[in-house]
């Protein structure tokens, strides 16, 4: 994989080869001021020592799910993990899940799911029987073991973990219907083979590579593989993950040169795989992520 490459959006918008992003000439060359200026602000924040992006004030609060244990009770239930995933948006720092300040009860879980209330309320049982949510008094909170809020990770979680925004799972949610979870959730099996540094869905053996060109960018064949997809059906599978937007962004994005797919790439307003919060610049620039 090299570093100077078109990227094309899935639905077949043709992007920029410099800036990773449609834009008119006027919107290019402010992206190019914007680019210099934040050049020289990493730069010197390098100098010091001290580089630290704000992610939390481009994309949002997050938390770190467990994907190693949640993929290895699910059984390959896309849709439960993306509905659990959705869930643990509304936990705090201790795994009580609030809703509009009031603790939620099973009843308030079932509501925010949104769903056929028996089928809802079948899922969260499911849930509760997994472990995934634990049930105190009446009141429901996430299981520690494969949902934390705090920064400071235990060994358990390091390199088993994802960062989930909190946004980013409640837009998907909120634009899909109970039968496209199972779709959404396959970014959970993807998990294990996402680089650390800028998203791209690769090998196993290059998801800790920080040089472009030693990636390995697996194709939507090997895509389906992981997720248990027919090959035969990969163009229906990418368009149908290509249709999901956050704030206007694919969810997904291809990586094209000369006219050839070789790669794709995961948008992190949904979930990032890295622990430094400047591994993002790469990512940032190809979906434009600023400030919204």
């Amino acid at each position: 994989m090299v570093h100077n490459v078109i990227f094309d959006d899935i639905t077949g918008e043709v992007l920029d080869k410099q800036s990773g992003v449609f834009v008119s000439n006027a919107d290019l060359q402010k992206q190019n001021e914007e680019k210099e200026r934040r050049k020289n602000y990493f730069d010197h924040q390098n100098q010091k020592g001290q580089l630290r992006l704000e992610v939390d004030n481009i994309l949002g609060q997050f938390y770190f799910i467990n994907y190693k244990r949640l993929l290895g009770i699910i059984d390959n239930d896309t849709a439960l993990a993306f509905r659990y995933l959705y869930l643990c948006t509304f936990a705090n720092d201790v795994g009580q899940l609030y809703y509009k300040d009031k603790q939620m009860k099973h009843k308030d879980v079932v509501r925010v799911l949104y769903m056929n209330n028996k089928i809802a309320s079948a899922e969260v049982n499911r849930m509760i029987e997994f472990g995934l949510l634990l049930e105190n008094n009446g009141y429901y909170s996430a299981n520690l073991y494969y949902y934390i809020r705090n920064i400071g990770l235990p060994d358990e979680f390091k390199s088993r973990s994802a960062r989930i925004f909190d946004n980013g799972i409640k837009s998907l949610y909120e634009i899909s219907t109970a039968r496209h979870h199972k779709t959404l959730g396959e970014i959970v099996p993807l998990l294990e083979y996402i680089n650390k540094y800028n998203n791209v869905i690769c090998s196993k053996d290059t998801i800790e590579e920080r040089d472009f060109k030693k990636i390995k960018p697996l194709n939507m064949g090997e895509i389906c593989t992981i997720c248990e997809r027919s090959n035969s059906n990969r163009i229906l599978f990418k368009q149908a993950l290509g249709k999901y937007k956050i704030n206007g962004l694919p969810l997904l994005r291809s990586v094209v040169e000369d006219n050839q797919t070789i790669g794709y790439v995961i948008n992190p307003y949904v979930l990032y795989m890295g622990s430094r919060n400047d591994d993002l610049q790469f990512a940032f620039s190809l979906f434009d992520l600023k400030r919204r």
